[in-house]
C-alpha cells in the first residue's frame, strides 16, 4: 500500500505542477494577446470612426461652399434691392440643402453680421457678427466650429464660407451659414459603440462634446491652457467658464501643442485605478479629436477566467487522475498477489513432493543394503 501512496502522490504533484505552470503561462501569453488585438481594434475602429465624421463635417462644410456659390445668393447679395430674387430665396430655397434633416439651421447674413435669410425664423434680423465662424468667413476663409447657438442655446457645429461679390471677387459681401445637429455625430460615433469602449469626440480645446459616457460630457480631457480658457469664455463656446478635469493629461497636452494626427497611449486612470489604453486621431480638416478607450483591466479579467478555466480543468483532472491511479493500481497490484499465492502455494506442493520422492528413494536404498547384507551371509 505504501508504494501504491507514492505512485499515486508523484503523478497528481507532476499533473498540479505542470497544470500550474500550464495555467500561468495561459494568463501570460492571452492577457499579451488580447492586448495587442485591443490596441489594434481601437486604432482601427479609431481611423474608421474619424473618416465616417470627417465625412459627414465634410458634406456640410461643402453644403455651405456651394450655398455661398449659387448664382441666385451671389446675384442677390451684390444687388440687395432685387425684389425678385429676395423673394425667391424666401420661398424655401434654403430648405433644399436640409434634405437629410440633418441641420437645424441654415441662413444668410449680410456684411454686418446681420441675418437676412434663415430656415429658423428666430434667427432673422439677429446679429452674430461677434462669432468666430462669421469672422472667419468675412476674411474670405471657411470655417468650422463648435458653439452654443445665442439665440436658440443649443449647442450645434457650425459651417460658414464667404458669398463673393459677382463683380470683385476678392469682396465678401455676407456668409452662408450651415449648422450641423449634434445628434448627426453622435449617432454616427455611438451607433456601432461595443461594451469594452468609451468613445469621446472633443473639441480644438480639448472638451468633450460627445461622449459614451454622458457624465464625460463637457469636462476637458486635461488642465485647459490659458489661451484656451480665454477664449472660451470670451465666446462663451458652451455657456460655462469653468470645465471639471479628467484624467487625461497626456491627450490634453498633445491637443494644447496641436501635435498630434493619430497616437495610443497606456495610461493609468487615477480615478478608478484601472490601467487603460487609448487611442486618439485628429479629424482631417477639421478641428476636432475621436478618442477611443479600451479597458485594460477588462482584458486581465478575460485572460484571468480563461486561465481560471484550464486551473479548474488541471484540479478535476488530478482529482480524476487518483481515483484511476488507485484503480489501475489496486487492480494490477491485486493480481500480482494472486499470482505471488499461487507461486508460493505451487513451490509448497513441489517442496512436498520433493521430500516425498526423497523418503521413497531412500527407503529403496535401505532395502537393497538390506538384500545385500542377507545374501553375503
Amino acid at each position: 500500500m505504501k508504494l501504491q501512496k507514492k505512485i499515486t502522490l508523484s503523478i497528481v504533484s507532476l499533473i498540479l505542477f505542470f497544470g500550474t505552470l500550464a495555467t500561468i503561462t495561459t494568463y501570460s501569453l492571452t492577457r499579451n494577446e488580447f492586448s495587442k488585438q485591443l490596441t489594434t481594434n481601437l486604432v482601427d475602429n479609431t481611423y474608421i470612426q474619424s473618416q465616417e465624421v470627417y465625412q459627414i463635417l465634410k458634406q456640410s462644410q461643402d453644403i455651405s461652399y456651394m450655398l455661398a456659390n449659387r448664382p441666385v445668393v451671389r446675384q442677390f447679395f451684390t444687388d440687395q434691392s432685387n425684389k425678385e430674387l429676395k423673394s425667391q430665396i424666401e420661398e424655401h430655397y434654403l430648405d433644399g440643402f436640409n434634405m437629410s434633416n440633418r441641420y437645424s439651421a441654415i441662413y444668410l447674413m449680410d456684411n454686418t453680421g446681420v441675418t437676412i435669410f434663415s430656415t429658423d425664423p428666430r434667427f432673422i434680423s439677429q446679429n452674430y457678427g461677434t462669432r468666430s465662424y462669421y469672422i472667419q468667413a468675412l476674411y474670405g476663409k471657411s470655417s468650422a466650429e463648435i458653439n452654443l447657438g445665442l439665440t436658440s442655446n443649443e449647442l450645434g457645429y457650425y459651417f460658414s464660407s464667404p458669398i463673393f461679390s459677382l463683380e470683385d471677387q476678392s469682396k465678401v459681401l455676407g456668409v452662408a451659414v450651415v449648422k450641423l445637429n449634434p445628434n448627426a455625430i453622435e449617432e454616427s460615433l455611438l451607433e456601432h459603440q461595443k461594451s469594452e469602449y468609451n468613445i469621446m469626440l472633443t473639441d480644438k480645446h480639448g472638451v468633450v462634446v460627445v461622449a459614451s459616457d454622458k457624465k464625460k460630457l463637457f469636462s476637458s480631457l486635461g488642465e485647459l491652457s490659458p489661451k484656451s480658457i480665454e477664449e472660451l469664455r470670451l465666446n462663451n463656446t458652451y455657456g460655462k467658464e469653468n470645465f471639471d478635469v479628467l484624467d487625461y493629461d497626456v491627450l490634453q497636452q498633445e491637443i494644447n501643442n496641436q501635435s498630434i494626427s493619430q497616437k495610443t497611449i497606456k495610461i493609468t486612470d487615477e480615478v478608478d485605478n484601472e490601467e487603460e489604453i487609448v487611442s486618439i486621431s485628429k479629424i482631417k480638416d477639421f478641428p476636432l479629436y475621436i478618442v477611443f478607450e479600451g479597458n485594460f483591466e477588462l482584458i486581465s479579467q478575460i485572460s484571468l477566467r480563461t486561465s481560471l478555466v484550464i486551473a479548474a480543468f488541471v484540479a478535476v483532472a488530478a482529482i480524476l487522475s487518483v481515483f484511476v491511479i488507485t484503480f489501475v493500481l489496486r487492480f494490477f497490484m491485486q493480481k500480482q498477489q494472486k499470482d505471488e499465492n499461487e507461486i508460493v502455494q505451487r513451490t509448497k506442493e513441489l517442496e512436498s513432493l520433493n521430500k516425498l520422492m526423497i523418503g521413497r528413494e531412500l527407503k529403496m536404498i535401505d532395502l537393497k543394503k538390506q538384500l545385500i547384507n542377507k545374501n553375503t551371509t
